[in-house]
């Protein structure tokens, strides 16, 4: 539920309803962006919006993947589009110290230790492997 404090006052609205309410507009602005009000366009527009799509949007084949209608994959993609969007500006703008965050948590020595045997982990776990396994190692001065 969406809530809104307004005076005091708590005003919940039901997901559910803006979801019905979104589709009826939709549904009504395309009908008459078309110009055509008759039964049978009205019909294809509601068959369209209702069609039962899989996680890419696709016209469902199997019934195991129709868990949504086209308009909420629509509005879910453009959501996760916006969310997107906005994580990378912000990342984006933030990148400095971002960079100087991570550059602070790696330098620990826990962390260092957390990596170092990771990594000496994952090379014996590898040489237990029956295909060749090569590691190399090259050491080069620290300059700072």
């Amino acid at each position: 539920m969406a809530t809104k404090e307004a005076l005091g006052m708590s005003l919940e609205i039901s997901q559910e309803y803006i979801y019905n309410l979104t589709k009826e507009l939709l549904t009504q602005s395309l009908i008459e962006t078309l110009d055509a009000k008759n039964t049978i366009v009205q019909s294809i527009v509601t068959e369209v919006l209702s069609t039962k799509v899989d996680k890419d949007g696709r016209p469902s084949t199997y019934r195991s993947d129709e868990n949504r209608t086209y308009l909420k994959y629509l509005c879910e993609k453009m959501i996760r589009d916006e969310v997107v969007s906005v994580a990378e500006e912000v990342l984006e703008k933030n990148r400095a110290a971002l960079r100087e965050s991570i550059r602070k948590e790696i330098s620990k020595k826990a962390t260092m230790d957390k990596m170092t045997d990771c990594f000496i982990n994952s090379v014996l776990d590898s040489m237990e492997n029956r295909y060749r396994t090569n590691v190399a190692f090259s050491f080069e001065p620290i300059t700072d």
